[in-house]
């Protein structure tokens, strides 16, 4: 079947349809080729968001296509020259796919139309047994190949193979091929172009910044940033970007044209400053992608990390600027430049047009310009150096002490430059270390210096009269607090010696003052009292056991106290039974004196035994709360005597003590009208059911309360248990008769 081609007019609408984002259907939206195969699943339809890229087949264009049927774009750089070729498989054997290559090195894509110079390679052979497989692989001497499949002369239209001959691509060069689907199926293919590895053509080429300039030309508020390759939409991020200079810190924010228009790559951007740069300089934009996640071309090579300078000048965003205010010397003038690029006019604060001014008297100046970018206006103020401020006085010679610091300002005047000897240019000054300083100042070729010298006085005061002391009767104690240099002396007396005697007690306290530095100390001087050795440790003492004896004499100033058993406590506190000699010490004369303690040992015992109930009987029941270590007794009814008689039922409480121990004890006694119960058990019984003797267990002429009997064999088993007087033992065991012998038994009411 042959290929037939109908000629289309442009229509008005392709101002729209261009104005859209390119896609993989749009030369400009080309895939760039990162690998060797590509498998494309769907052939997409219709012709893109810029149709009619390529020119119609004619003999004239030399083009072997219809159009952009749909087709898909793949574009690639050659890094060295050789044989390109490639192998197209459709998905579906019977669809007719046809192909172009051109060369858009020194061209871009929307020339292609125009420019039939390039195209390199062509192939729209297809129809009967030419459907399938198409592509370069040197299978035939042709660069084009014509519409259908036949023994026709190869020539633009005409062709005799659906394979090109090997294309011939030099280093450097770039160009664009285009696969068109020319049955219309949606199948897909694949583009296998393995054979071409050793030219280079797969991108590994990281992208770089290509240019970098202002957005709008008068304006300094966008910035557009243009790339060698195009990047991939999802890979721009914002935060990989800062922009630095005069006026920051700025916000910046990313215009993405293409990629907000659906596209999926994009060459350039545009960035939104915030504040808008309104000073002249010298500014950067950053970019850091250290991790290469970023900004990446269409093959997955990341930009890398970046910083570029930026130039904002006055003719960018119609500024103008006279400079910082400025100086000038008696007779001297100065020329000042505000001349703009393009159609400006100016306007002087006298009413002058020019945009050169002289100036050569102090006062304030300003002007307005007005060019294509709008109207900016700057002041500028001038002051005349007045040298008459050159002099100056520092004053007389100086000194400080250690570790101040003395501060010196002699009021600066305009347009002069001051520098000290040490080349310092601190004013005011602030000076701690001793030595010359003398200060120079100078304008417009003139200078004047004066100087002083600072001496910095170090002192090193000490004063330390050491602890508290003690005199004997007598002695004297000199404390000399002389510092070896001119000092004050001040003493708590008045007195404004540096050196003092001392005989008598009293507080003792000295400032010491050079003017820098002021220190002070104190001592206690006590003189010893020899009649305080004498002391009284009393009468020998008794104490209880456990208890302790507190011996506290008072000691005295000056006086030193040691124990016989080298102790030197004072309070002094003693449990255990001795002799306590204790030697004071002062002044080379001694006393003593001693004590001698005992411990009393006490073993009270108190027990009146528990509540009970007596009969009434003949004579009278004691109680008694006799104890030998026991020196008095109290009975609750008053008397104290050791025990006493019972006659009544009551509770009886008595306390007895000694020197050391107290102790109390209570009972309650009922004193009943009793009778008197005969209990008998036998010792012996015949248990063999002859009727007398057969049962074991008491008479008693009684009702007893609480009563329990059991009886044990001689190996201690329980072979009976009774709680009633009534129920007496069988002499039997375990259901059986037990054995003759010895039995125990106890009982219990």
């Amino acid at each position: 079947m042959k290929k037939a081609w109908i000629a289309l007019p442009l229509l008005c609408l392709s101002g729209i349809l261009f104005s859209q984002a390119p896609t993989i259907q749009d030369c400009a939206g080309a895939i760039p080729i990162c690998q060797p195969v590509y498998e494309e699943t769907r052939s997409p339809q219709g012709e893109g968001n810029m149709p009619n890229e390529i020119p119609i087949a004619s003999i004239t264009n030399n083009s072997c296509l219809p159009g952009e049927l749909n087709s898909i774009w793949y574009t690639f750089t050659v890094d060295n020259t050789g044989d390109f070729g490639f192998v197209l498989t459709p998905n579906d054997p019977g669809d007719d796919y046809d192909w172009a290559l051109y060369n858009i090195t020194e061209f871009d894509c929307s020339e292609i139309i125009n420019r039939p110079s390039m195209l390199v390679s062509c192939n729209a052979a297809g129809g009967g047994s030419c459907n399938g497989a198409t592509g370069a692989d040197g299978s035939s001497m042709n660069d084009i190949q014509g519409a259908a499949c036949s023994n026709f002369i190869v020539n633009n239209l005409l062709g005799g193979t659906a394979f090109n001959d090997f294309i011939q691509v030099e280093e450097g060069n770039t160009y664009a091929l285009i696969v068109s689907q020319f049955t219309g199926s949606n199948s897909g293919y694949t583009l296998d172009m393995g054979s071409s590895g050793d030219i280079g053509i797969f991108d590994t080429t990281p992208p770089e910044v290509e240019d970098l300039d202002l957005a709008d030309a008068c304006s300094a508020s966008r910035i557009r940033v243009g790339f060698t390759e195009r990047i991939t939409c999802n890979t721009l991020d914002a935060t990989k970007l800062a922009f630095t200079g005069p006026g920051g810190p700025y916000n910046i924010a990313l215009i993405e044209t293409a990629c907000i228009d659906g596209a999926e790559y994009e060459d350039e951007i545009i960035l939104t400053l915030d504040p808008v740069p309104s000073t002249v300089g010298e500014y950067e934009l950053i970019i850091e992608n250290a991790d290469g996640i970023d900004f990446q071309d269409i093959c997955g090579n990341p930009l890398q990390s970046v910083t570029l300078p930026f130039t904002i000048d006055p003719s960018t965003i119609g500024n103008v600027s006279l400079g910082p205010d400025t100086l000038i010397c008696p007779g001297e003038s100065i020329m000042i430049d505000v001349t703009e690029s393009g159609n400006a006019t100016y306007m002087w604060e006298d009413g002058s047009t020019d945009p050169m001014r002289i100036i050569d008297g102090p006062g304030d100046y300003s002007v307005t310009v007005m060019n294509e970018c709008g109207t900016s206006s700057d002041e500028l103020r001038v002051d005349r150096v007045d040298l008459q401020g050159l002099e100056f006085e520092l004053g007389e010679d100086r000194q400080i002490c250690q570790g101040q610091q003395f501060s010196i300002d002699i009021g600066e005047q305009i347009g002069i430059s001051y520098m000290w000897s040490d080349g310092s240019t601190d004013l005011p000054r602030q000076m701690r270390e001793s030595g010359r300083y003398e200060l120079i100042s100078s304008a417009c070729g003139e200078t004047f210096s004066d100087f002083f010298i600072l001496t910095v006085v170090r002192t090193d005061l000490s004063l330390e009269f050491g602890a508290d002391t003690t005199l004997c009767p007598g002695e004297t104690l000199i404390l000399d607090a002389s510092q070896g240099y001119l000092v004050d002396y001040m003493w708590s007396d008045g007195s404004t010696d540096s050196l003092r005697t001392i005989d008598s007690p009293g507080d003792y306290s000295l400032t010491i003052m050079d003017g820098c530095e002021t220190v002070m100390d104190e001592i206690r001087v006590d003189v010893v009292d020899l009649q305080g050795l004498e002391f009284d440790l009393g009468e020998d003492q008794e104490i209880c056991e456990g208890e302790q004896l507190s011996i506290d004499i008072g000691e005295q100033a000056g006086i030193t106290y040691m124990w016989s058993d080298g102790s030197t406590d004072l309070p002094r506190q003693i449990r255990d039974e001795g002799t306590y000699e204790l030697v004071s010490s002062a002044c080379d004369q001694t006393f003593s004196d001693a004590i001698e303690l005992s411990v009393i040992q006490s073993d009270l015992v108190l027990d009146l035994g528990s509540d009970t109930i007596l009969c009434t009987v003949d004579g009278d029941y004691v109680l008694s709360a006799q104890h030998p270590d026991a020196e008095n007794y109290m009975w609750n009814d008053g008397s104290t005597g050791s025990s006493i008689v019972i006659n009544a039922s009551g509770r009886y409480q008595v306390e007895i003590s000694n020197q050391c121990e107290t102790l109390e004890d209570e009972i309650d006694i009922t004193v009943a009208t009793c009778i008197f119960c005969d209990f008998f058990l036998p010792n012996v019984f015949s248990p063999n059911e002859d009727g007398n003797n057969d049962v074991w267990q008491p008479t008693t002429n009684c009702n007893l309360v609480d009563y329990q009997m059991i009886v044990f064999d001689r190996w201690g088993n329980l072979v009976f248990r009774s709680e009633s007087q009534d129920e007496g033992w069988d002499g039997t065991y375990a259901g059986k008769k037990a054995d003759h012998g010895v039995y125990v038994y106890h009982v219990s009411y």
